[in-house]
């Protein structure tokens, strides 16, 4: 929903109030971390501590933790579908799927979105609109243009389908004129997006290509191309879940670390050993080591548990909205209806 001028001063002159983080102001670019022989899959960290996430300028301005992590999943579950669709379309079109490039529009718009309300309350933004506007965005990124009017067509089919969509009168797409309602609206938003969260400023190597820099590493060397290609899948599949349900590691670790967790599982899970690489140098002991000496075998478990959480938590949200669907009750009429034993918001253990 647009903010009124007041509204937006309010928001603009809120310093330290929850538009930024006090010692982490998120406007600021994080440190580039250098290329060097040993180290040739770094990327820039642009990520927010995990201490710092209840200090989210929507929880900083009254909301419930749980009602801002709902309002997330329900922006990213729009994004998921709207990209459902877009595959879709592509395959009765008889296109052939890219698996290095169509995929990763979903994943960037992700990270987009999870940017966007770091620096923007959920009060004074739309989670729908904003999420039409990353993928709006994310498909000129990842050289995946999509015309707007395209984009909100897929806007209209997924809230014409998806449980649970509930929008504002005026945004509503039974309206008369609702394309240029909509247009306007992505437009304003995309605008904003650039002066505050500047996507354009932390342009990060997605998931899957760094997935696919380790793989290139092992073919041949460490596994087959046949091992490959099913260890590539897999992983895949990981990051899709990670993006999807609402995982807070998209924001409190790099693409790089989110990449390197799902080759982890998918190792444990195909049971293989990756003991040599291309390029690999003495002071590499696992295979991480190609990406970040630093990088740890505890620190990648810990994310992994954090992961398995955050999806158990996300299956009992799916399982909330289809039953409420089934009942005729709105899904969204509760945030605060999840029981305490499940896992808390940030840090689940």
């Amino acid at each position: 929903m647009r903010l009124t001028e007041g509204q937006y001063h309010q928001l603009n002159s809120a310093n330290n109030k929850g538009v930024c983080f006090t010692k982490y102001p998120c406007l600021q670019p994080g440190m580039m971390e250098e290329e060097t022989v040993v180290n040739q899959l770094m990327t820039n960290k642009w990520v927010i501590p995990e201490a710092s996430m209840l200090e989210l300028p929507s929880i900083v301005r009254g909301m419930n933790p749980m009602e801002e992590m709902e309002r997330r999943r329900r922006g990213i579950r729009f994004i998921k579908y709207m990209m459902r669709y877009l595959t879709f379309e592509k395959i009765i079109q008889g296109e052939t799927l890219d698996q290095t490039k169509t995929p990763r529009v979903f994943p960037t718009a992700v990270h987009f979105y999870h940017r966007f309300y770091t620096i923007h309350p959920f009060q004074f933004f739309n989670e729908y609109v904003v999420a039409v506007t990353c993928v709006f965005h994310a498909a000129k990124v990842e050289e995946h243009i999509l015309p707007v009017d395209r984009v909100l067509e897929l806007a209209r089919m997924t809230a014409s389908s998806l449980p649970g969509v509930h929008l504002p009168e005026e945004l509503s797409f039974h309206n008369g004129g609702w394309a240029a309602i909509w247009k306007n609206e992505v437009i304003d938003t995309e605008f904003l997006m650039f002066t505050t969260v500047n996507p354009m400023r932390f342009l990060f190597t997605n998931v899957y290509g760094f997935i696919l820099l380790y793989l290139k590493k092992w073919t041949d060397v460490a596994v087959q191309e046949e091992v490959a290609v099913r260890i590539r899948d897999k992983a895949f599949a990981i990051a899709s879940d990670i993006y999807s349900c609402g995982c807070t590691l998209v924001v409190t670790e790099s693409t790089r670390m989110i990449a390197t967790m799902c080759l982890m599982v998918v190792l444990k899970q195909l049971k293989i050993t990756i003991s040599d690489w291309k390029g690999r140098a003495e002071n590499q002991i696992y295979w991480f080591h190609a990406g970040d000496l630093t990088t740890t075998v505890d620190k990648l478990k810990e994310m992994e548990v954090t992961f398995f959480a955050h999806l158990k938590q996300y299956n009992v949200f799916k399982a909330r909205i289809e039953k409420s669907k089934q009942k005729g009750v709105s899904p969204t009429s509760d945030y605060g209806s999840e029981s305490e034993s499940e896992c808390n918001l940030f840090k689940c253990q």
